[in-house]
């Protein structure tokens, strides 16, 4: 879903919903992010209006300080650089202030995917804060999750509903499925598939638990809920038990 969201972003204005949301759902797919961490719910859209709040009284969703790039050796790039030479940052360090699991203030490094630049972390990372400064500014208390419409020309915040309504598009296209007749399998698609689908890929490649956890800020087991219909998992037991059959005198 990811690859065809990056092939129709291609021709799309860098400040559009579809182009932030192509980013947005690239950095949050590495991080097993939830909704609350990067977007708003879905009746704050308008910039003016105060955003979600996290326990601590602050914006849930990440902020300007919450990210920081660096140069090869992790050294820490200004934000001036950063943005004047796209080239420099091979990393970017992510905060997650206050969290559902209790640690806050977590830092998690992404680092630049060599393989293709289409999934990769640290080019998004710095896609979406260009995007907020040049429609923004350099305001530390504004959510950076955000875009400007093209019909209106304001800019407004990412919602849970552009997130929804996106993610179905991509579903129906890829599965075959049809809005009105498979609106139920369509209505799993929500932000909540970017924290599951970080889980069932890093499960699918073999990633230990402790890996998963650690990788995707997990204190519980309750991500395996996610994974346990997995179609490469049952391969990978077919192919078990096929080679258990071949084994003289098992």
């Amino acid at each position: 879903m990811q690859l065809l969201l990056c092939s129709k972003v291609a021709a799309s204005e860098p400040y559009s919903k579809i182009s932030a949301l192509r980013d947005w759902f690239s950095v949050m797919l590495h991080a097993g992010g939830r909704r609350c961490e990067w977007a708003q719910p879905h009746h704050i859209s308008d910039l003016q209006r105060t955003p979600e709040l996290n326990i601590r009284g602050t914006p849930a969703a990440f902020c300007l300080d919450d990210i920081a790039f660096f140069r090869p050796g992790k050294r820490l790039l200004t934000l001036d650089t950063a943005l004047a030479q796209p080239h420099l940052p091979t990393m970017v360090t992510v905060c997650f202030r206050v969290q559902k699991n209790g640690a806050h203030r977590e830092t998690k490094l992404f680092t630049h995917n060599t393989h293709d630049p289409n999934l990769c972390p640290v080019r998004h990372w710095l896609s979406i804060v260009q995007r907020f400064v040049h429609l923004v500014g350099r305001d530390k208390h504004i959510p950076l999750a955000i875009y400007k419409d093209t019909t209106s020309h304001r800019v407004r915040y990412i919602t849970s509903t552009d997130i929804e309504r996106q993610m179905r598009l991509l579903a129906a296209e890829i599965y075959d499925l049809d809005p009105i007749r498979d609106a139920t399998d369509l209505a799993q698609f929500s932000a909540h598939s970017l924290r599951v689908g970080a889980c069932c890929v890093l499960q699918a490649l073999g990633f230990e638990e402790h890996e998963i956890e650690k990788l995707l800020r997990w204190k519980s087991k309750t991500w395996q809920l996610y994974t346990r219909n997995l179609c490469v998992i049952s391969q990978k037991h077919n192919k078990a038990i096929f080679d258990a059959s071949t084994m003289p005198q098992f």
